[in-house]
């Protein structure tokens, strides 16, 4: 084997080891980005959850009875 036919070998086997390198840096960055996602998305829903139960006590919106929200109610005039 010259130094040629050894050299493309060795190109070869450093494409591997990069391709297999990358795709677990990629899987990590993946991982992490998800795991923020997540966080921030039970951030908002929590932040939502406060303001509706807020406007529920000022009487913008109706009150949960029993787990379902309540038939409205017409006025009569």
């Amino acid at each position: 084997m010259n130094f040629k036919e050894e050299l493309k070998e060795k190109f070869k086997e450093g494409l591997l080891i990069l391709a297999k390198y990358g795709l677990i840096v990629a899987l990590i960055l993946y991982s992490f980005n998800f795991m923020n996602q997540t966080r921030s998305m039970a951030e908002n829903g929590n932040n939502a959850a406060v303001a509706i139960r807020e406007f529920q006590e000022k009487g913008w919106l109706p009150a949960f009875v029993r787990g379902t929200i309540p038939q409205k109610e017409v006025e009569k005039k």
